[in-house]
């Protein structure tokens, strides 16, 4: 009888034990439609998530057990939180999904938007450009000199607000620099109503009426600013040095590329559909160079001959991305 009254005492202190070293309360949590890095492991991807509306976002790398995460929704789920302080781990269960809503693209969403006016005055010498991203929720570009990437949220009213940005620092010439303090300072810690006017975006400032034009560029202007020029390598593989040779030179007229993959001449032919760009039938000189030109070779051709490039012209550069990551920049 001591026996089993002692048994039923310790069962019942480590049971008590247990409930006492894990907690749990249920909590709202708002995750954001894209993960990200996760710092301690770069190697391994993060929800972006905020369990109050006065928090800042912050990263979690755990899973949230019994969801299902889908890229490019907004979440808000009901979750149960359990502390564990014996080995120091958080751990979140699924209890509800309050709500899943996708991303809503515009038209105007992920493409090069030129900025042409600000209040009306005429600024397109700056070659200002931004591109919006609506998934990281993010205006990024060139201010005229630096470039520069500003978050930003939308409310139920469409209503874009932005937030300070950051950038590189480098200097310019006198006038361009100017136009940059301008544009920016009209960017950053604004309210906009934004609106399509044909081939223009206009972001309206909300409190003053103050307004920032930006023009899409047609295909007929990008490709007759890329046709004919010898666009040199400068950048492969996120990596920037001297490519020696290898270019690229477009025909439009006739749809053919050629150029020097770093060691021989190619040549071939050339598709598009928007920002995306097929090349075909590639051929090349078969000559031997050293070792490191092969190398740079080998990845050019390799980049030539896969699906789901995309390009764009930003900058005086021409770049090319492999599903949406840029590969190859080129400059005049």
């Amino acid at each position: 009888m001591c026996k089993i009254k002692l048994f039923g005492f310790l069962l019942f202190a480590t049971v008590s034990s247990i409930a006492y070293a894990q907690k749990t309360k249920t909590l709202k949590v708002d995750i954001k439609p894209y993960t990200q890095n996760c710092m301690e492991q770069p190697n391994q991807q993060c929800l972006q998530v905020k369990f109050s509306k006065n928090d800042s976002w912050q990263e979690l790398p755990n899973s949230i057990q019994g969801f299902t995460y889908e890229k490019g929704n907004n979440y808000t789920l009901r979750v149960i939180q359990t502390t564990d302080a014996t080995n120091n781990t958080v751990s979140y269960k699924l209890k509800k999904v309050i709500s899943k809503k996708a991303v809503v693209v515009q038209n105007y969403d992920n493409k090069k938007l030129v900025l042409s006016k600000i209040n009306q005055q005429d600024v397109s010498f700056g070659g200002a450009y931004v591109t919006i991203d609506p998934l990281t929720q993010t205006i990024f570009g060139n201010g005229a000199c630096n470039r520069f990437n500003v978050s930003y949220t939308v409310n139920k009213k469409g209503v874009i607000s932005t937030t300070s940005g950051m950038g590189t620092l480098m200097a310019c010439e006198e006038n361009k620099m100017k136009l940059e303090t301008e544009f920016l300072a009209a960017l950053q810690n604004q309210k906009f109503k934004v609106a399509e006017n044909g081939n223009d975006i206009v972001f309206t400032n909300q409190v003053n009426n103050n307004t920032i034009t930006f023009t899409i560029p047609t295909e007929e202007s990008i490709w007759s600013y890329i046709d004919g020029k010898d666009w040199k390598l400068i950048q492969l593989d996120n990596v920037g040095q001297d490519y020696g040779n290898a270019s690229i030179r477009f025909d439009v007229a006739n749809k053919r590329v050629s150029g020097n993959t770093g060691c021989n001449r190619f040549f071939g032919g050339y598709t598009t559909n928007g920002d995306q760009i097929t090349f075909s039938g590639v051929g090349s000189t078969r000559m031997m160079c050293d070792e490191s030109a092969m190398k740079i070779e080998s990845k050019f051709e390799a980049y030539l001959n896969s699906p789901n490039l995309k390009f764009d012209v930003a900058d005086q550069t021409l770049n090319i991305y492999k599903d949406n990551k840029l590969v190859m920049m080129f400059a005049k």
